[in-house]
C-alpha cells in the first residue's frame, strides 16, 4: 500500500511539474427525453408520461441522467472503452474550503459519491473516494486531487476497476485544478494482477498502462 501511495505521489509530482495536460471538447448530450418507464426510474429521475425525466430545477446530463444532489459536483464526458465513461464526482466538502496549518497531515481524505448513468448501482452511500494533497504551502487553496474511483459505462461494482483478459487493474486519477471549475489530469492503471496464477499480461493491457489517458473534469455546481 505504501509503495502504491509513493507511486501515486511521484506521478502527481511529474504531472504538476510538466503541466502537459491537453484540452479536449466535451460531448454533452442534450436530448430532453429519458428512457421509457412505467412508474419508477433510477436515482432521482421521475417517471413522467412514460419517460424518465429530471425534476424541475435539477441539472440533466443526458436523457434521465440527473445530478443527485446540489453538493460540489464535477463531471467528465471522456470515454475510453472499458476504462472510463461519463463519470460524476460529488464531493461532500467544497475542495477550496480545505486549508492546512503547520503540523497537519500531508494529505486529506475526501469523501463523496461517484456515479454514472445508473446512479444507485455502484455508490449509494458517501464513502472515501480519494485525497487532496497538501499544496506545498499552508493557508493556500488546493491545487491537486487524487480520485481512486473513476467509472466506466458498466453499472456494476467492478466499474471502479479495469477488468480485461483475465487481469484486474486499479484505476487512479491524478489531476490538478486549472481553476476552481476545471480539473485536468491523467488516469493511471496500476496494481495490476491476474485473476488466476501464472497468467502473463497481454500486450493490449501493457500498451494501455503505457498510454497517456488524459481526463478532464468540469464543475457543474
Amino acid at each position: 500500500m505504501q509503495y502504491r501511495l509513493n507511486s501515486i505521489f511521484a506521478l502527481m509530482c511529474c504531472l504538476l511539474a510538466f503541466g502537459c495536460i491537453q484540452d479536449d471538447d466535451d460531448n454533452q448530450p442534450t436530448s430532453p427525453t429519458g428512457e421509457q418507464c412505467n412508474d419508477s426510474c433510477r436515482g432521482i429521475a421521475e417517471c413522467d408520461d412514460g419517460y424518465c425525466l429530471c425534476p424541475e430545477g435539477v441539472v440533466q446530463l443526458a436523457p434521465g441522467f440527473c445530478l443527485q444532489s446540489r453538493k460540489p459536483t464535477f463531471v467528465t464526458y471522456d470515454q475510453i472503452p472499458g476504462i472510463v465513461d461519463t463519470t460524476v464526482i460529488e464531493l461532500d466538502v467544497e475542495p477550496f474550503a480545505h486549508t492546512w496549518k503547520t503540523g497537519d497531515p500531508y494529505d486529506r481524505t475526501i469523501t463523496g459519491k461517484v456515479y454514472n448513468r445508473d446512479p444507485w448501482a455502484v455508490n449509494i452511500f458517501s464513502q472515501q473516494i480519494g485525497i487532496i494533497p497538501y499544496p506545498n504551502r499552508a493557508n493556500v487553496a488546493v491545487d491537486s486531487i487524487v480520485i481512486t474511483r473513476v467509472l466506466d459505462a458498466a453499472s456494476t461494482a467492478y466499474g471502479a476497476l479495469f477488468v480485461s483478459d483475465g487481469w484486474v487493474c486499479v484505476k487512479t486519477f491524478i489531476g490538478r485544478f486549472v481553476d476552481k471549475n476545471t480539473i485536468k489530469g491523467q488516469l493511471y492503471l496500476d496494481a495490476c494482477r491476474p485473476t488466476e496464477e501464472g497468467e502473463s499480461m497481454p500486450d493490449n493491457i501493457r500498451q494501455l498502462i503505457d498510454q497517456e489517458l488524459l481526463i478532464t473534469f468540469r464543475r457543474l455546481q
